[in-house]
């Protein structure tokens, strides 16, 4: 594999583990904490990696957790509110469904009653 042309033993040491960890959401920071790897290596490594594999949406940005988290319990919250909205939404749904079936059921009982005519199939009953 033709990485680039720059060949190195750092490359063959690190390449593949940084590239990989990097698209395992590892920062560039602790990156270079396991590897020794420059943060400017780090970058031009996940560049050529993407021009290679033609991947024009690789972030470029520094990965922190510390950044990500708030953003997630953000969009984690707002998400929640939905399901919470949507919950009570398919609960409203569900009760008004229950309370048609139970309407039907007993209007039918009415009707069955007051023509003396059987209109649901009685249990054991054959066609």
């Amino acid at each position: 594999v033709n990485m680039f042309k720059y060949h190195t033993k750092k490359i063959e040491m690190y390449y593949n583990q940084v590239i990989e960890m990097y698209l395992a959401g590892c920062s560039t920071r602790t990156i270079f904490q396991k590897t020794k790897v420059s943060d400017e290596t780090i970058r031009r490594w996940i560049r050529i990696f993407a021009n290679e594999n033609s991947i024009s949406n690789l972030s470029m940005k520094h990965k922190t957790n510390t950044v990500d988290k708030p953003h997630l319990v953000e969009t984690d919250k707002e998400d929640i509110e939905k399901f919470k909205d949507e919950i009570k939404q398919l609960k409203r749904q569900l009760e008004d469904e229950q309370l048609r079936s139970k309407l039907y059921a007993r209007m039918i009982e009415i009707t069955e009653r007051e023509l003396n005519i059987s209109i649901t199939k009685k249990a054991g009953a054959r066609r």
